[in-house]
């Protein structure tokens, strides 16, 4: 889930950086507070609320029956929690043109990368009870409790 959450806050952050302060300094904006205010709306907030859907959806996830080497697991979220990150930059610019001041832009910020990141994650499989883990993947055959993270055998 870590690599999910790191590649998401990484589009936020560029989203926040190339969006809100390279503007402040096209403009010649001197007063810090200007950039540094959208931080909380435009990264920290999305990236938190993806985090809690991507968290609700992992108990919804179907089960799959390959096996998978850790670095491929890692890069499968990683890619995953990058194209969620977009996808929540899309849905977040066109829910806030749609807008017209009738919702707070914060709830935006915060409904939009909840419901992109709990779609992306709900689809993605887990590995099998019988192939492995289903917190990390690790082959856990004959062992009633995984020795990686710990998770016990339902």
């Amino acid at each position: 889930m870590i690599p999910f959450v790191l590649a998401f806050a990484v589009v936020q952050a560029a989203a926040w950086f190339w969006g809100t302060y390279e503007t402040a300094l096209g403009q010649r904006m001197v007063e810090s507070e200007t950039w540094r205010g959208f931080f909380l709306p435009v990264v920290l907030i999305p990236v938190a609320s993806a985090w809690i859907g991507a968290e609700i959806a992992i108990l919804l996830r179907p089960f799959d029956k390959r096996k998978r080497t850790p670095l491929v697991h890692m890069l499968r979220w990683g890619l995953c929690g990058l194209l969620a990150g977009g996808v929540t930059i899309a849905v977040e610019g066109v829910a806030l043109t749609i807008n017209a001041e009738r919702v707070s832009d914060s709830w935006i910020m915060a409904l939009a990368p909840f419901a992109v990141a709990f779609g992306a994650v709900a689809v993605f499989p887990r590995a099998s009870i019988t192939s492995g883990c289903p917190a990390c993947g690790y082959d856990w055959k004959g062992l009633g409790r995984c020795p990686e993270c710990g998770t016990a055998k339902a």
